[in-house]
């Protein structure tokens, strides 16, 4: 019996995801409904982030914290150890959440009236960042050939050469589709950006969760020359189910692009960790790479 055969109650945690007022709220669901509209795992952490969690519990000091330099040095070693990508600890800055970071990012990097570019079809807070912000948004319809959805270049570029585009927001591994893009198109996107000036922003928290056969590329290994045109949005949220204790990050060579941003934050008083963020990320980095390759391998036999 696998370990990921076990059932737990999530209703119990006050999951969103099982949420009987929330899915009645939203979806109009009864309390018999199986949801499955948020990416969150229905397995039980791994282990060594539940002992690392409990262990910082047992600490019984809950106050305002700052990030310690373990954190850089497990974020870089992951980046490195999992996906070739060889960051620096300047760059690195923990962002408290993907969606409120895109928020952030819309805010530093456009002005109110000016446009948004993302893909659709689309996770739906991509969106909301860009219209809650009163920017407009601008979309590209992915093309479906072959029960395979692909980008539509020419259209893309079109929308790219538009003046008041300012940020394309890319989704790498696509959320909703799931599917992974080839270095061949990755390195496409970034050249269209570069030709137009256009800030990328690349999403990639889907990335550690993906099939056998398939092969993750990361924006910047595609198409090295937009690094310093861009910002990685990365988090262990998806992989491991941390997303209420906000431990994204976003990574940034760019020092100009960097400190934009974290101007952004600090008028958003963006400032401590939650206490449990940096324990269950460190755990999750140093301690699970086989509680993931077998979440994985599990998912795909299910």
């Amino acid at each position: 019996m696998s370990q990921f055969d076990t059932l737990f109650d999530r209703k119990a945690g006050n999951a969103r995801k099982w949420a009987d007022s929330v899915l009645a709220k939203k979806f109009g669901l009864t309390p018999n409904a199986i949801p499955m509209d948020l990416a969150d795992l229905d397995f039980p952490v791994a282990p060594p982030i539940h002992d690392a969690v409990m262990a910082r519990a047992a600490v019984s000091d809950y106050s305002y914290t700052y990030i310690p330099d373990a954190f850089n040095e497990t974020v870089i070693a992951w980046n490195a150890r999992r996906f070739g990508l060889e960051l620096e600890a300047d760059w690195l800055k923990l962002s408290y959440g993907t969606v409120p970071t895109l928020h952030y990012i819309v805010q530093a990097f456009t002005a109110v009236g000016e446009s948004v570019l993302i893909n659709t079809p689309a996770y739906d807070p991509f969106a909301e960042a860009v219209e809650h912000n009163q920017r407009q948004l601008i979309t590209s319809p992915l093309k479906l050939e072959n029960d395979r959805y692909v980008f539509d270049f020419e259209d893309l570029a079109d929308k790219m050469a538009r003046p008041d585009v300012k940020v394309f927001i890319l989704c790498s591994p696509q959320n909703p589709s799931g599917r992974v893009w080839t270095a061949e198109e990755l390195e496409q996107v970034g050249d269209l950006c570069l030709q137009h000036h256009v800030l990328l922003v690349s999403d990639e928290i889907h990335r550690d969760i993906v099939y056998p056969g398939v092969h993750f590329t990361s924006i910047w290994q595609a198409c090295p020359a937009i690094r310093d045109h861009s910002i990685l949005c990365l988090s262990p949220n998806k992989a491991f189910n941390l997303g209420g204790l906000k431990t994204s990050y976003v990574v940034i060579p760019d020092a100009g692009i960097r400190d934009r941003l974290a101007q952004q934050f600090a008028a958003n008083s963006i400032t401590s960790p939650n206490s449990f963020a940096i324990p269950a990320l460190i755990a999750a980095y140093t301690k699970c790479d086989a509680w993931l390759d077998e979440m994985v391998a599990y998912v795909v036999a299910a």
